[in-house]
């Protein structure tokens, strides 16, 4: 008993990927060796051993077996499933011995007990009801912690961690459903019932699920329970109504309500009622009523279970039609394809009799997966488990259709993989599909994966949504400059249709900013703008040049341009005059024909040559621009010819001489 060692911890996932094959091997053998001692020692020898650190280091060894193997399946102990399944019995084993002998520190943990139902779920319910029943005061601390954390976590919602919330939860559904009493242990009191309907108020469908089924196995708790727990279940009934009823008289969908889910989904109002209608235990008369009004809201179909109905196959009707067989069932000829699932369950089980298979085979409806998972289990029926299982056929079953499989040749040697060659990997290894894995079915789904799922519930879904911070983070990392459009020539693209600058008249900028005080000057003395050298010399001039830093030339050249441009000018009136609020002149509102003598740009008298500026634009009707009128007295010149020009080469060519005649105004008057 002194010379046996600790257990070693259980690697992790990384660890056992930088193992080689035959290290995990050797490895998982001496687990196994160890394991097979401890449990071969007296009770006093094995107290005395877990007196010391052995049971910290069994626990350990445990907890990481069971969590590893719940969470990548157990193939991981064997590279067979026969050694898997041996390892696991074994595991099974030294839990039931450990919990045979009172509190043991980190025995008692959900986390461990959780992973033990997933993985040995046929075995759950006694070993679990042990453990209650051992470590209690371990199992009722750890769960009170547990149920604690997930309150607050539930109560948090959106701005809690929903991922941690449903991983917690799937992984404690195992034990709410192996385990009775801690499914009633959560479901007393009312703040974990609320936070789950609050949590659901979420737009995440895989979160969605595992509340459902946490809420179903809760309610199942406090009716399997070793003592019923009629009256709370009451009123857990009673507070989902007062939910529904809430739920239904506010603007949220029905599909987003717990209650309406909980009862169509899962067949818990069911199961009440065939607890209620068995007995007459105290309270039923409460939980028929509770079950009445939640009936209402359940939707059209009934319950339906969380878990895919399986497919039932149609048995072929037996007419009586077969061949009579009168030989001896021993010396009957065996079918090929019957001695195939002969070799197929003997290449898992070589230790096992062809006869003994054969027997299998028949109680189980030639059934390969059926036999061996009963085999893997020890679960053969009692027929069964009394035969020989080392029993041969016949030599005479095997002469005619039997084909011996002829061993491996004495000269190649056994295929073993070399550790100096690469090996190929890929991200799919050792998933759910990879393992073949009862649960790779919730990812595969005929059609669309959720059927239920619509525009509106896609766009509330806030669960893939980015965090502000996320946002806000693009945000400042986004230059919006970066790919700026070259706008350098936009205006000259758009040409005179837009004034772009108040400065520039005419496309024609003069004074580069220095108008106001070249107009000052002008309006005070004009003559500082004479071409002389006299003004060019005189001290006004001079002034004039230092305030402005233009040259003599700049200066006079503006004077020209501002008489040239009469509405240069009024635009400088208009921007630099002061006014006083006193008007010496009042201008009349009323339209006359300009003079000729009007230095107005957009009037000009009429002219002989009938080209004159000024007037409307466009066809006119006389004392416009395009000179002379077609609507003016017969006996004017000018008058004839505007009739002319307007009538030539209209028949033959359409009546382009307008658009001509409007070009050549617009290039003498630009």
């Amino acid at each position: 008993m002194d010379d046996l060692p600790e257990f070693a911890p259980f690697p992790s996932s990384q660890v056992r990927e930088a193992l080689l094959p035959e290290q995990w091997t050797n490895a998982l053998a001496a687990w196994a060796t160890l394991t097979s001692a401890v449990l071969a020692l007296s009770d006093n020898d094995l107290k005395d051993y877990l007196g010391t650190s052995g049971a910290i280091s069994a626990v350990a060894y445990l907890g990481g077996a069971y969590a590893e193997v719940a969470a990548k399946g157990p193939r991981i102990l064997g590279s067979s499933p026969a050694k898997a399944t041996a390892n696991l019995r074994l595991m099974r084993t030294l839990l039931v011995r450990l919990l045979t002998k009172g509190q043991l520190a980190g025995l008692g943990d959900w986390g461990l007990l959780a992973d033990f139902a997933r993985v040995d779920w046929a075995n759950a319910g006694d070993v679990l009801a042990l453990a209650w029943t051992t470590q209690t005061s371990s199992i009722e601390t750890s769960l009170a912690v547990l149920k604690k954390n997930l309150i607050r976590l539930l109560d948090a919602s959106l701005s809690g961690d929903l991922k941690a919330v449903e991983q917690i939860l799937s992984r404690l559904n195992y034990l709410l459903q192996g385990a009775t009493i801690a499914a009633a242990y959560f479901a007393a009191g009312d703040d974990f019932m609320d936070g789950i309907v609050s949590c659901y108020k979420v737009m995440n469908p895989p979160l969605r699920k595992v509340l459902l089924a946490t809420g179903y196995l809760c309610l199942r708790g406090l009716l399997h329970s070793p003592e019923p727990k009629l009256g709370m279940l009451a009123d857990r009934l009673y507070s989902l109504k007062v939910v529904a009823d809430a739920h239904k008289a506010g603007p949220v969908s029905e599909r987003d309500s717990y209650v309406v889910e909980l009862v169509s989904a899962t067949p818990i109002l069911s199961q009440i009622k065939k607890v209620v209608e068995s007995g007459n235990a105290p309270g039923t008369a409460a939980l028929t009523s509770r079950i009445d009004a939640l009936k209402t809201y359940q939707r059209l179909g009934g319950a339906r279970s969380l878990r895919p109905a399986r497919l039932k196959q149609k048995k072929a009707l037996d007419k009586g039609k077969q061949v009579v067989d009168t030989a001896d069932a021993n010396h009957a000829e065996l079918h090929a394809h019957k001695l195939s699932k002969v070799a197929e369950i003997q290449d898992l089980f070589p230790h096992l009799g062809s006869a003994f298979v054969c027997k299998c085979l028949d109680e189980y409806g030639e059934d390969v997966e059926q036999v061996v998972a009963h085999l893997l289990d020890s679960s053969l029926s009692s027929y069964l488990a009394g035969l020989d299982q080392s029993e041969q056929l016949p030599d005479n079953g095997f002469t005619q259709t039997h084909i011996e499989t002829t061993p491996q040749s004495t000269f190649d040697p056994p295929y073993t993989p070399s550790a100096l060659l690469p090996t190929r990997r890929n991200i799919h290894d050792d998933d759910d599909l990879d393992r073949l894995s009862t649960s790779v079915s919730k990812n595969l789904h005929f059609g669309k994966s959720n059927s239920r799922q619509t525009a509106d519930s896609l766009l509330h879904d806030k669960s893939t949504a980015p965090s502000k911070a996320a946002i806000m983070s693009a945000l400042a990392a986004f230059d919006a400059d970066d790919d700026e459009r070259d706008d350098t020539y936009d205006a000259d693209d758009v040409g005179a249709a837009i004034d772009s600058t108040v400065n520039e008249v005419d496309g024609i900028g003069l004074g580069n900013g220095n108008e106001e005080a070249l107009w000052r000057v002008y309006t005070e003395n004009p003559g500082v703008f004479d071409r002389s050298n006299d003004v060019r010399s005189s001290t006004a001039r001079a002034k004039l040049r230092e305030e402005t830093a233009m040259t003599d030339e700049a200066i006079e050249g503006w004077y020209i341009m501002l008489n040239r441009s009469p509405r240069l000018k009024r635009n400088l009136e208009a921007r630099y005059s002061t006014f006083d609020g006193s008007q010496t002149k009042l201008a009349s509102s009323r339209w006359s024909r300009p003079t000729e003598n009007s230095d107005s740009e957009d009037t000009a008298g009429p002219s002989n040559d009938g080209r004159g500026r000024g007037g409307y634009r466009g066809r006119g009707r006389g004392g416009g621009r395009g000179g002379g009128s077609v609507s003016g007295s017969v006996g004017d010149a000018a008058t004839q010819k505007a009739r002319k020009n307007k009538e030539a080469s209209k028949g033959s060519r359409a009546n382009h001489s307008r658009r001509d005649a409007h070009a050549k105004k617009m290039a003498r008057g630009g």
